[in-house]
């Protein structure tokens, strides 16, 4: 009996050191059918096996194994294959840490360092989003390849015609209002910023480049033909301004119209800053209106207005040379809004005319105005007429978008928005303006 207890007692201690505690099963209990009513059989399951403690677990012998990277790093990058003929070494030297990093080794070593112009002679690395090889140049698409129409003649709501208008029959004020489509804009800003980006790079073309000379590629960028590098050099401001001068003519042939009468007021605005064009300008250029849709130019004049506002209150001398460089001073401006007849509803509304200053400053505020009271639904008319021997109200309300009223105030009121932008970025106020 004794030796029949040390003997258990000595299994159980050899077990407990040795093995895992085995987990107690669960009590069989008998289930009865629904059917029948009869008790169901019981499957029971095989009982696990018993694992030694000094045993590792699946999940750390996976651990310790060799991991395998995702993607792969640094020290074991595969040596890149040679690139075709007439291009030039892809980039090896690139260090990838994860998925962005390994998508821009991708996109970098595709077709980017373009032909050899010379021994040895290659795009820059900082350049080369700006230029394409010939084989990628033969990709791209062009310029002007599906755009029809690039200039959109919208009427002006609430134009009046000369026979009607009181004492201003020789005012020329046109009936429609031009405008770029949106397809247009979205390439000449391409244009516009690959021109921009290659100055902030330090470089510049002097001008030597045409439209045939300018591509756009799948991703919508605009990219210069590579053996255009050759022309290549420091930017200066005067290589600049021949640079901004050859945009301008590729713009131009882009909306397709040959002379600046043609093309709509902003945009004209905006060619011929580019053709007068002096460092620090960069800024300007690119918020520029001329290049903006309808309602991206009356959030910009309703930021620089309130600034204009702060201005008034803190910098009345600042205020006063802003207000001179605006256009429609002694009158102007209320002689031309005489030519539709919501700007003159607005204008009379409750008897504010006298609030209303005859310079420019008096035309800035009635455009603000507009702005507000013809989105708040001010514009609504009140028709009286009789029905039946009884008076019946009949009410008609006109409802109008941002790109109609931005027809109407640059119908009537043409440059007032590129004016007040470029007389803040002369003081030094627009990047407080538009921020």
């Amino acid at each position: 009996m004794n030796f029949l207890t040390d003997h258990r007692e000595e299994a159980r201690a050899s077990a407990h050191h040795s093995f895992t505690p085995h987990p107690r099963p669960r009590r069989a209990t008998k289930r009865r059918s629904r059917r029948t009513g009869s008790p169901r059989p019981i499957c029971s399951s095989p009982a696990p096996r018993p694992r030694r403690l000094d045993a590792p677990s699946p999940a750390a012998a996976l651990k310790e194994e060799a991991p395998r990277a995702r993607f792969p790093s640094t020290t074991c990058l595969p040596a890149l294959r040679s690139p075709p003929r007439g291009i030039g070494k892809p980039l090896a030297s690139v260090d990838v840490e994860g998925t962005k990093n390994m998508k821009i080794l991708m996109r970098k070593t595709r077709v980017l360092t373009g032909n050899k112009l010379s021994p040895g002679k290659t795009c820059p690395h900082n350049l080369q989003d700006l230029f394409a090889s010939s084989r990628e140049f033969r990709h791209c698409s062009e310029l002007i390849a599906s755009i029809v129409p690039r200039i959109i003649y919208a009427e002006v709501p609430g134009f009046i015609k000369r026979k009607k208008r009181v004492n201003v029959r020789r005012l020329k004020i046109p009936k429609v209002y031009r405008v770029l489509t949106d397809v247009a804009i979205k390439r000449c800003r391409a244009i516009r910023s690959w021109a921009l980006q290659l100055h902030q790079q330090g470089k510049s073309l002097n001008g030597k480049f045409k439209y045939s000379d300018l591509r756009l590629n799948s991703r919508g960028y605009v990219k210069c033909r590579l053996s255009k590098i050759q022309a290549l050099k420091n930017a200066s401001p005067s290589s600049c301004q021949e640079d901004m001068k050859s945009v301008k003519q590729v713009i131009m042939e882009v909306v397709g119209v040959g002379n600046l009468a043609g093309l709509p007021d902003d945009l004209r605005l905006l060619l011929q800053l580019m053709s007068q064009y002096k460092p620090g300008d960069e800024l300007l250029i690119h918020k520029h209106p001329g290049l903006k849709k309808e309602s991206k130019k009356l959030h910009q004049f309703s930021q620089m207005f309130a600034h204009l506002e702060m201005l008034e209150r803190t910098n009345r001398s600042k205020y006063q040379r802003i207000i001179g460089r605006l256009p429609f001073g002694n009158k102007e401006w209320k002689v031309r809004i005489k030519s539709n007849s919501f700007l003159m509803r607005i204008f009379m509304y409750k008897g504010r005319m006298k609030s209303y200053e005859d310079g420019p400053e008096g035309a800035v505020k009635l455009y603000r105005n507009s702005i507000q009271h013809l989105t708040k639904g001010h514009s609504v008319r009140v028709i009286m007429k009789r029905k039946k021997g009884r008076r019946a109200r009949r009410s008609t309300l006109v409802l109008f978008r941002y790109q109609e009223i931005a027809h109407i105030l640059g119908g009537t009121l043409p440059g007032v928005i590129a004016s007040l932008m470029k007389a803040l970025h002369d003081e030094g106020e627009l990047e407080a303006a538009l921020s």
